[in-house]
């Protein structure tokens, strides 16, 4: 004797193969239209196949990463060696004796952003002329500065900070 199935419980399971149908077409409609939407992309290509296009996309991109830290690298090189260049420089006019005016004499100083450079000094009279030189390290000298000269090398380095 075939079992009796009560016509509500049937009805549901009709019901649920139903809806497990729908699901399964809405899904396989849905599929076929992303299929359909990488097929178009792949068609766009050319006449090269995507492959190679991605090897060439690869390829291009490893050259100019490899570009690009060579660039790093001469850039970092060349902040080190603009350090240590003389950027700065600054002049004091000044009277050295009470008999000489016009503001003959001179200090001048040359520097780079950390302080190390040179000061030049000329001192003029009315019969002579003398030219000093000191070597500056981080904005002092073994010898100290006269007030000229250490006006020079604070107004270098005000602009060397500024």
């Amino acid at each position: 004797m075939i079992a009796q199935i009560e016509q509500p419980a049937l009805w549901i399971a009709i019901g649920g193969l139903g809806i497990t149908w729908a699901l399964l077409i809405w899904s396989w409609f849905a599929r076929k239209r992303e299929m359909a939407d990488i097929r178009s992309a792949l068609q766009t290509t050319g006449d090269r196949p995507i492959d190679q296009l991605l090897v060439e996309h690869f390829q291009e991109k490893k050259s100019l990463e490899a570009k690009v830290d060579d660039l790093q690298r001469r850039m970092a090189d060349s902040e080190a060696w603009m350090d240590k260049a003389i950027a700065y420089a600054s002049i004091v006019r000044y009277d050295a004796f009470d008999n000489v005016t016009g503001n003959q004499s001179f200090a001048i100083a040359f520097q780079n952003s950390k302080g190390d450079g040179i000061l030049l000094n000329a001192v003029s009279g009315r019969e002579q002329a003398r030219i000093y030189g000191k070597s500056v390290e981080g904005g002092n000298c073994d010898n100290g500065f006269t007030p000229e000269e250490k006006q020079a090398i604070v107004r270098a380095l005000t602009r060397a900070k500024g």
